[in-house]
């Protein structure tokens, strides 16, 4: 007779597989309903609780993880563009030969599904519960936590093989009935035919709760309809800094042309070509210029400078501003980078330009074309802060059509500075234009310095 491994007989020595097999009818399972319960924390945390399981090391050979205390697990931060589903796994590491309870991070995707289940030459395991990870979500609710211990599919109750009960066929019909409840749980929130008077009386009160909605309702709409009036003078009074896409579409060129600007605020922006070009003013430049500007538009100022250039090669402002290489050549690329980005769409307005320089102040001037150009003082800080006034004989030449603050810089003063030095058109000095200086100051600087070129323009 050829001798195997036969347990239990006396006065014979075993090891643990012996062991293992004396239960290799024992399924894959949890002990009881009671085993491992899992509890949310209100962040990214579970406890999971006492319990017995069953996995196999090999077909022949069963094991029983044992927990004796609660376990806390972590779970990875939710993904921010699509959901998941997590596993709190029950797994023996047959390579380390240790079993424990392990957190199985999903893969993100707009119709998740749970990680493969491992049952291979490297692990054994079994799934105690589905946690869903809604997109951004910063804490686990009971609502996200799905109990499998009864899927014999992944889990279900520890059992011998032989005349059981198969509990994936209950845990088959629980799942529907539950899919079932939750499906009427929304269509009730959706606003069915049905409402729970827990929901539209809560207090018990008795209330005409449509009759006193719509009171309430008439009474808010009419406190905040002057801020969406279909025109510039609400817009330009409301700051929202909301992203409206990687263009401009035909609808909001639409509302801009109609001056309705519906669903365009201050703040707003769209990022083309890496850069954001912020919503600064509605119709800034209506009824202005020798030649009236008529055309509802949209003012718009990036983040951040597109490039930096010097005003002059050397240092003078001798010309003015339409008389520096910044406004001949240097804003060449900003125009043609601008006029890319909103094809077809740069609004060409008049507006009046220093074009002579005497003594360090602007002395002359004339109206000119504008489609992107340099911003001035009071268009940033809504009104001259360096630039030269009247010292009651000689009046600077600084007439200009730009006579207020951007609403932009007026609800967000943060926006002015973008942590670099940029040019500014006035003139200060003989020598020196305006600008805004990388650590948020009013500043001026000598027109051979490199400093950003960050223009305004009009779309329409």
């Amino acid at each position: 007779m050829t001798e195997l491994t036969c347990w239990p007989l006396d006065n014979k020595p075993y090891t643990s597989v012996a062991l293992g097999a004396a239960y290799a009818a024992r399924s894959r399972g949890v002990l009881n309903a009671d085993s491992f319960t899992a509890t949310t924390n209100g962040d990214n945390t579970i406890t999971v609780g006492k319990g017995v399981g069953c996995i196999h090391v090999t077909e022949q050979w069963a094991a029983f993880p044992l927990n004796e205390g609660d376990v806390l697990l972590t779970f990875a931060d939710a993904d921010g563009v699509y959901p998941r589903w997590d596993v709190i796994a029950l797994v023996y590491d047959k390579n380390a030969n240790t079993a424990g309870l392990e957190v199985r991070t999903g893969l993100a995707a707009e119709t998740p599904a749970l990680p493969a289940l491992r049952r291979n030459d490297d692990y054994d395991e079994i799934f105690l519960y589905r946690v869903t990870r809604p997109v951004g979500a910063t804490k686990i609710t009971a609502d996200n936590v799905v109990d499998l211990r009864l899927d014999g599919a992944v889990c279900g109750l520890m059992r011998d093989t032989i005349d059981a009960i198969d509990t994936k066929v209950m845990q088959e019909q629980f799942a529907a009935f539950l899919t079932q409840i939750e499906t009427e749980l929304k269509q009730l929130h959706a606003g069915t035919a049905t409402m729970l008077r827990t929901v539209y009386d809560p207090q018990g009160k008795n209330t005409d709760i449509f009759a006193y909605t719509d009171g309430k309702s008439a009474a808010i709409l009419k406190k905040v309809e002057p801020l969406t009036s279909a025109n510039a003078g609400a817009h330009n009074a409301v700051y929202r800094g909301k992203y409206l896409g990687e263009s401009a579409t035909e609808a909001q060129y639409a509302a801009i042309s109609a001056g309705t600007f519906d669903d365009l605020y201050i703040g707003d922006y769209w990022t083309i070509g890496g850069v954001n070009y912020r919503i600064a003013a509605f119709d800034y430049y209506i009824n202005s210029g020798d030649t009236a500007c008529t055309a509802h538009h949209v003012v718009l100022v990036p983040d951040t400078c597109l490039y930096n250039a010097a005003m002059n090669n050397t240092t003078t402002t001798n010309g003015g501003y339409v008389g520096s290489a910044m406004y001949k050549i240097r804003l060449k690329q900003a125009k043609t980078t601008i006029k890319n980005a909103f094809s077809g769409h740069v609004l060409k307005h008049r507006i009046f330009l220093t074009n002579a320089v005497a003594n360090g102040r602007a002395s002359a001037g004339a109206w000119c074309d504008s489609e992107v150009d340099l911003m001035c003082e009071q268009m940033v800080y809504g009104s001259g802060i360096l630039s030269p006034v009247s010292d009651g004989s000689d009046i600077p030449f600084n007439y200009r059509v730009e006579k207020s603050q951007l609403p932009l810089f007026q609800h967000e003063p943060s926006r002015i500075c973008n942590i670099n030095d940029w040019w500014l058109r006035d003139v200060i000095t003989a020598s020196r234009f305006a600008g805004v200086n990388s650590y948020g100051t009013a500043d001026e600087s000598d027109a051979f310095n490199y400093r950003g070129v960050r223009p305004a323009f009009c779309i329409s």
